[in-house]
C-alpha cells in the first residue's frame, strides 16, 4: 500500500491548480474591466439627461460642468451635490442633425379624394392647407466629452419662427 504521492503526481497537480488560477485571475480581472466600463456609461447617460434636459445654445463648444447647466433653473444648497456637479467638466456641442417638418393639414387627413395614384383636391382645400401653419422640429445631436469620456444624445427642439 503506498503512503505518499509521486514527485509527478504532485507536479501535475499543481500545474492543473496553476492553470485554474490563471485562468480565474484573468476571468476576474475582465469581469473590473467590464463593470468599470458600465460604470463609466451609466455615468454619461446620466450626465447626458441632464444637459438634454437643460440644454442651450449658448453653451455651444464651450467647456461646462454640469452645475452650469443647472445653475439657471435650481437652487443648488447642497455644497457636497454643488462640489460633485462642478468636477464634472466637459466640452459640450450641438449641432442640427436633421429638420423635421409637419404640414398640419396633411395630418388631419385633408378632404381630397383618391382617383386612382393621384390625389385631387379642390379650391377650399388648397385654401384651408395654406391656413394651417407648418410645424418644423430640429433634430439636435448633443455631445459631451471629456478627457475620459464622450457620449451623445438625440434631442428634438422646436423650430423658433
Amino acid at each position: 500500500m503506498r503512503s505518499a504521492f509521486t514527485l509527478v503526481e504532485v507536479l501535475a497537480a499543481v500545474a492543473i491548480a496553476a492553470i485554474a488560477g490563471a485562468a480565474m485571475l484573468k476571468m476576474n480581472s475582465s469581469n473590473l474591466f467590464f463593470l468599470e466600463r458600465l460604470k463609466q456609461t451609466s455615468q454619461i447617460s446620466e450626465d447626458l439627461a441632464v444637459a438634454a434636459l437643460h440644454a442651450d445654445k449658448r453653451f455651444n463648444r464651450n467647456d461646462k460642468s454640469l452645475y452650469d447647466l443647472l445653475e439657471d433653473a435650481y437652487t443648488i444648497e447642497n455644497d457636497d451635490l454643488r462640489r460633485y456637479l462642478e468636477a464634472q467638466n466637459y466640452r459640450y456641442s450641438e449641432r442640427v442633425a436633421d429638420t423635421i417638418s409637419f404640414d398640419t393639414a396633411m395630418m388631419s387627413g385633408g378632404e381630397g379624394e383618391m382617383n386612382g395614384d393621384d390625389t385631387s383636391f379642390d379650391a377650399a382645400d388648397v385654401k384651408a392647407a395654406a391656413a394651417v401653419p407648418l410645424i418644423q422640429f430640429e433634430l439636435i445631436a448633443i455631445t459631451l466629452a471629456s478627457d475620459k469620456r464622450h457620449g451623445s444624445i438625440l434631442q428634438i427642439r422646436p423650430l423658433s419662427e
